[in-house]
């Protein structure tokens, strides 16, 4: 198999009308329902709507493993660009035969262009249904603000053997999800879509971040599974990613943007 190293560029642009007006007062615009203390410390840990205001852009390198309904895996090396305020990310690649661009906005739309080969539709589903879960985990804990997704409860769990605090979320097309915060340390360390029982239909995806030299936190890895007959983390891996050499920028141009070289150089 090939390895996929992914080269990330974030614009940190939360919500729309972006970060200009935050303040010590700045989580007042949201409602963020009963789990609003949770959530701001959730927020606050990796660096806080005022920590990520002057942020122009965090660049990364990743390797990403796509795995199908068989447990194949699917790898490339890409080169990423995500707009957290605009919603849309994009992909550089390439492949065996060829190189592809691809770009997902919110929305779900998908815009392959391809030179050297005709992507098909299970191709360009797949990597649009990749490129979004990136984009949304990407967010982390910063998908409560004003993304459409909104906090009706809390409770104490315990998951992994560790204690956690999980939010209940359902977003605005009717799609439960559970945020899991660490119970001492508030940061997020799971997420499940739709299922949040073992036996249940959805996803359970595992956290892991780590802090820039700024004191920001980005996602280290993220680990996404089907949810086991017996456990959340029991089922076979959709999507794996992880993340180093996370570098945080405060220039407000974008570098620019080519198909990776060979060996993986910048």
């Amino acid at each position: 198999m090939r390895g996929v190293y992914v080269a990330v560029v974030v614009w940190l642009g939360l919500v729309s009308g972006g970060c200009g007006q935050l303040g010590p007062g700045g989580y007042d615009r949201y409602d963020l329902g009963p789990a609003r203390q949770v959530i701001i410390a959730g927020v606050e840990v990796i660096g806080g709507l005022e920590g990520w205001r002057g942020v122009g852009a965090v660049e990364a390198w990743a390797l990403v493993s796509s795995y199908d309904q068989d447990g194949a895996a699917s790898i490339s090396r890409q080169k990423q660009l995500i707009d957290l305020r605009g919603g849309k990310i994009t992909a550089w690649a390439k492949a065996p035969q060829g190189r592809w661009k691809a770009t997902v906005d919110d929305s779900g739309s998908c815009q392959v262009k391809a030179h050297g080969f005709s992507p098909d539709e299970r191709f360009t589903s797949r990597l649009g249904e990749d490129l979004s879960t990136i984009l949304h985990c990407a967010r982390g804990p910063m998908n409560l603000l004003g993304r459409g997704e909104h906090a009706l409860n809390l409770r104490r769990s315990k998951v992994e053997g560790g204690d956690v605090i999980r939010v209940g979320v359902l977003d605005d097309d009717g799609t439960p999800w559970a945020y899991y915060f660490d119970a001492t340390s508030h940061m997020l360390r799971f997420v499940t879509r739709s299922g949040d029982r073992p036996g249940e239909d959805g996803t359970f995806t595992t956290f892991e971040y780590m802090m820039t030299p700024n004191g920001l936190g980005f996602p280290k890895r993220i680990r996404i599974v089907r949810i086991g007959e017996h456990i959340l983390n029991g089922g076979k891996c959709v999507l794996e990613a992880e993340f180093s050499g996370v570098e945080v920028s405060r220039r407000a141009t974008l570098p620019a943007i080519d198909f990776p070289r060979r060996g993986g150089e910048k």
